[in-house]
């Protein structure tokens, strides 16, 4: 087929760049991580324990009165709550009563944030 070997190496050779460019390699796909976020709206001067899949709970606690500018500050304003994305369980509790004030089963895409509304 071929009558010059150099062609034979050079055709080769190129086939092979060929071959590697096209079929992906050192090619790579980077994914974002599944998390999701939650931010609370609720009353400043009440306290709330929330249970993510009943696996993981924090606090989100009262308004502090602060001595430098004798205003109330809720420590929970504008903060954003790291979770798994996916089907999630959330269950909130008042702190003082133990009472469950809100149970609710929803799914969270990667990278959104849900707001959820609290008495």
């Amino acid at each position: 087929m071929f009558k010059n070997k150099k062609y034979l190496i050079m055709f080769v050779a190129i086939m092979f760049s060929l071959g590697c460019i096209g079929c992906g390699y050192k090619q790579q796909n980077i994914q974002q991580r599944d998390i999701a976020y939650l931010k609370f709206k609720k009353s400043t001067f009440k306290k709330y324990t929330v249970l993510v899949n009943k696996k993981y709970g924090f606090q989100l606690g009262a308004c502090e009165n602060t001595e430098e500018i004798n205003q109330c500050e809720d420590p929970t304003r504008n903060k954003l709550y790291e979770v798994t994305s996916g089907k999630i369980l959330i269950e909130v509790t008042d702190s003082s009563t133990d009472e469950l004030i809100l149970r609710k089963e929803m799914y969270l895409g990667s990278s959104n944030t849900t707001e959820i509304v609290l008495p």
